[in-house]
């Protein structure tokens, strides 16, 4: 298996919940600081969108407030310097792990804001910064432990990062993910999404239920309006929202499937390693059309040379260094393995 410095993958959940919420109604700035993810973080996702602003000005931001019910920052400390102290502590004694820094600089950023409900979703596994459940549930008691002190509503999810939720790996071919959920689509995603949503729902409104959360949801997304809403986001943060109409965030160059090389079962996705090859190729050649795309997850029953990844490229070059790590990310084992439940526990 090649080796990989271990990095975090991030769910790219917030590229449809932020323009979800804000379609029915309710206010959501989303903040993010320097990634620690191989995939970088939303801003990063939003920022694969041609001439989409993260680094807004306070008129800027009332301005996407007031227009769209939503707004998509990263900052450099200058939102929130607790957070930039606390980054740069963590940095300097390599003290990514410690759960309670962790936790200071979650909460943060989410105080910063002047939320009234936060969301916040703990990943934990081999390739995650929090490496165990036991470590998950216990940055979940913390912050919930600030967040009730600060007298802020939580909702808490801890996730498992052994399976990936959508299909694509990369910034952009995240986004294309997104937008098609946005657009109706039936898939993981889509439930993860729907899960978030409920509880920060009955959480905004105790008086909400959550069927009436789920049959708002489905009506947002079947009916078009949360896509709607996600066009008016971009254009009020000054991106190419005909690009996104169009269906051209993702516009891969060449392409190339993976076969699987026997018949049996997945039985694990190194996704951190798939990841590292999107960032490595993406280092330099800062390309955002550039990704790759898992066609199964774990458990999955697969026939010898059925698709298991496509590999979005430019350079053959690239497509020559990666296609034998490409290939070891999805192990095939003969025994049947039960599918991963990527939401374990939800804390409202």
């Amino acid at each position: 298996m090649p080796q990989y410095h271990p990095q975090e993958y991030e769910h790219p959940t917030s590229v449809v919940l932020i323009p979800l919420m804000a379609s029915m109604g309710y206010k959501i700035i989303k903040t993010t600081a320097r990634s620690f993810v191989f995939t970088n973080g939303s801003a990063d996702r939003f920022g694969a969108i041609p001439k989409f602003k993260t680094q807004l000005t306070d008129d800027e931001i009332k301005y996407a407030l007031d227009k769209t019910n939503a707004c998509v920052l990263s900052h450099k400390g200058d939102m929130c310097r607790a957070d930039k102290l606390l980054y740069d502590l963590r940095e300097k004694y390599d003290l990514f792990g410690d759960i309670n820094l962790l936790a200071a600089s979650i909460a943060a950023k989410k105080l910063a804001s002047g939320a009234k409900v936060v969301l916040v979703d703990i990943k934990f596994g081999d390739d995650s910064i929090v490496k165990t459940r036991a470590l998950a549930n216990e940055l979940a008691s913390i912050l919930k432990y600030i967040f009730n002190k600060a007298n802020v509503k939580s909702v808490i999810a801890i996730t498992n990062t052994e399976q990936t939720i959508g299909e694509g790996i990369g910034n952009a071919i995240e986004v294309a993910d997104a937008i098609s959920v946005l657009q109706g689509k039936q898939c993981a995603l889509r439930d993860v999404v729907t899960t978030f949503a409920i509880e920060m729902m009955m959480k905004a409104v105790p008086k909400v239920t959550s069927s009436y959360a789920e049959e708002m949801i489905n009506s947002a997304l079947d009916n078009g309006y949360a896509y709607n809403r996600f066009i008016e986001i971009v254009k009020a943060q000054g991106g190419d929202w005909k690009a996104v109409a169009d269906g051209k965030v993702f516009t891969p160059y060449k392409s190339v499937n993976f076969l699987a090389e026997k018949e049996g079962y997945v039985g694990e996705i190194y996704s951190s390693v798939l990841g590292n090859i999107v960032k490595n190729i993406c280092i330099t050649s800062h390309d955002n059309n550039i990704g790759l795309s898992l066609k199964v997850k774990v458990g999955d029953y697969v026939k010898k040379g059925d698709a298991i990844v496509t590999f979005y490229y430019k350079d053959d070059e690239d497509l020559e260094k990666y296609k034998q790590d490409i290939m070891g990310c999805v192990r095939i084992t003969d025994t049947h393995i039960k599918p991963i439940d990527i939401v374990e526990k939800v804390i409202g």
